[in-house]
């Protein structure tokens, strides 16, 4: 099958329609989109109503630096993808007239920001995406420490923005794990306690089981650090990367603290975390490049709508089954499509509204094809995407 998000603000009238081919003896009935309820889509829309209604918001950009990364991620599809939600962010706030300040930070024992808070436009892509491709190289050898990757994001963004639109969009491979200072230059690089666990000696292994207890207790009490972080009406997204084979992380801790606070916790299906409930948070569960750049498509550009669907695969020809159709009129601006398959190896074909002929983007292709307000391309071999511009198409 293959997983359509499409992004729309109004209700439509003349139809689009787009198909997936491929030379395929069967069609697969994965759908490599995260299993994103839309009814948790609500923090999303809280941050973009804020930003539509103040103009101005802050995103601090959190990504996992612990060593188990060169393992589970080594060919660093964490930066491609953030890379991605970088020009979605730049292109959204462009579109929306809304200055969004981002600051790409990593954390593995400690928070550590990479360069200045930067206003996200495209004249400063590159410099934001040079920041995500540094902090994604620089892999560090203990711990992955939630409390002080949250505690860092939360008083950086105090330190920074008053304007109460505000959120962290964390990363991470692992589950709340602290590392034994197995040597005087560990313990002096990376800490001989933690400050949720002064007493706790890490360098034995008593003191990291104490101090791990302690930091996961601080995270979720009432009035501890999740409830400080939403108190402060900061928005969590929490992005689970899962490895290929092997054991995998239990991502439990970290959707609770991201979509777990008072009452939507129930909603969320898991244990409660902190009291405060609003604003609502975000988890998206991801196990490779293809669904980390749907879940960051779904999270870059909040407040918008956003339909999705999953369909069958077409062979040699267009078919209904294949097919997702849309519709448009004068009202709208654009529109941003993602389709992403479990397959590699298929082309895109667009049907303007009344055309016999499509628009055919080739999977052997890479950058950007298409004509007639329409840019297009394959992000990776099994994922696509395409912006469609009203303001370059005579009849829209």
């Amino acid at each position: 099958m293959t997983a359509f998000s499409v992004r729309r603000a109004v209700v439509l009238v003349a139809a689009l329609c787009m198909a997936l081919l491929g030379l395929l003896g069967s069609a697969p009935l994965v759908s490599a989109s995260p299993d994103k309820p839309s009814d948790q889509q609500t923090g999303l829309s809280e941050f973009g109503s804020c930003l539509s209604g103040g103009g101005k918001g802050s995103l601090v950009m959190l990504m996992d630096q612990s060593g188990s990364l060169q393992k589970t991620d080594p060919d660093k599809a964490r930066v491609t993808a953030a890379q991605y939600l970088a020009a979605r962010l730049a292109s959204f706030s462009t579109t929306k007239g809304i200055t969004l300040d981002v600051r790409v930070a990593g954390f593995a024992s400690s928070y550590a920001g990479a360069g200045d808070w930067t206003s996200l436009t495209p004249d400063a892509l590159e410099t934001v995406k040079s920041q995500i491709s540094a902090v994604g190289d620089d892999i560090k050898d203990y711990d992955t420490d939630y409390w002080n990757a949250l505690n860092g994001a939360r008083q950086d963004l105090a330190d920074h923005d008053s304007s109460g639109c505000r959120a962290v969009a964390w990363l991470s491979d692992g589950e709340f794990d602290l590392d034994v200072r197995d040597s005087d230059s560990a313990t002096r690089d990376f800490g001989g306690s933690k400050s949720y666990a002064t007493s706790a000696d890490l360098s034995k292994e008593s003191g990291v089981q104490q101090a791990e207890q302690a930091g996961r207790s601080d995270l979720c009490r009432s009035t501890g650090l999740a409830d400080q972080v939403r108190s402060a009406g900061i928005t969590l997204i929490g992005i689970g990367l899962s490895g290929s084979g092997g054991a995998q992380p239990d991502f439990t801790l970290m959707r609770r603290v991201s979509e777990g606070g008072g009452t939507n916790a129930a909603e969320a299906g898991v244990d409660q975390c902190g009291d405060v409930s609003s604003p609502a948070g975000a988890f998206y569960p991801v196990s490779d490049l293809d669904s980390l750049l749907m879940a960051f498509d779904s999270i870059s550009t909040p407040g918008d709508t956003v339909q999705s669907r999953s369909v069958s695969i077409c062979q040699d020809a267009a078919c209904n089954e294949g097919q997702y159709s849309f519709v448009l009129d004068g009202t709208l601006d654009a529109v941003h499509v993602m389709a992403s398959s479990d397959v590699s190896g298929l082309d895109a074909y667009l049907y303007p509204p009344g055309a016999a002929n499509p628009l055919v983007i080739k999977g052997d292709q890479s950058g950007a094809q298409g004509s007639a307000g329409v840019s297009a391309q394959w992000l990776t071999s099994r994922t696509f995407q395409a912006d469609l511009d009203a303001s370059k198409v005579s009849t829209w």
